[in-house]
């Protein structure tokens, strides 16, 4: 085997090499892209199912709003809680919206990190107003439910209203730290991890 034949030889190995490293640049980027969508998956589930159960919310308070008017602080109470579903449904169809025009199969990835960094921004915004309307929504109706599902009034019983008021905003508070933590924030964190990568990858190839 002379100098030439391992000159060939050399080059085609050259060649492999370097297809083999295109390959797997092009299979990091594909990875890397369905794992930033993978973590955005969780909360636009999140959304879905809150923005179920908010209708769900609006049309049973709504359909009782005849039996609430008899009390008109208890239909206060119902209407709150419809107004405060009902902004919690138009935040919810907003972030669905956002989320749902991400396309992270052929979209450039410096789009897609504004596009992330928009849905950021939007959600910061929208938890700030939650944290205003929980203790709002937890106050009218908790009055609400308990009148449509035992016929009672928990105006009457201030004690037993104010120990179930702190024990629900206890619960309902930790569980919203968890989820804007774990179902949000986390996710977010993740999916720019992905796409800070890809950008990368796309830089240097």
């Amino acid at each position: 085997m002379n100098t030439e034949d391992l000159q060939t030889i050399w080059q085609q190995y050259d060649r492999k090499l370097e297809k083999n490293l295109h390959l797997n640049k092009e299979l990091l980027r594909k990875i890397n892209r369905a794992e930033s969508r993978r973590a955005m998956y969780v909360p636009f589930i999140y959304e879905i199912f809150s923005l179920l159960v908010g209708v769900g919310f609006m049309v049973w308070i709504g359909s009782s709003l005849p039996r609430l008017s008899e009390d008109f602080l208890l239909l206060v109470c119902g209407l709150v809680a419809i107004g405060c579903f009902l902004t919690g449904t138009i935040a919810g169809l907003i972030q669905i919206r956002q989320l749902s025009g991400m396309n992270y199969a052929d979209t450039p990835v410096i789009r897609l990190q504004k596009q992330l960094a928009a849905y950021e921004k939007t959600y910061r915004t929208i938890k700030k107003i939650s944290y205003v309307l929980m203790p709002v929504l937890l106050v009218s109706l908790l009055p609400t439910v308990n009148l449509l599902i035992n016929g009672t009034h928990m105006f009457d019983r201030p004690i037993y209203f104010s120990i179930v008021l702190v024990a629900g905003g206890g619960i309902g508070i930790s569980l919203a730290l968890w989820i804007y933590k774990k179902g949000y924030e986390e996710k977010i964190l993740l999916a720019n991890q992905y796409l800070k990568e890809l950008e990368e990858f796309e830089t240097e190839g």
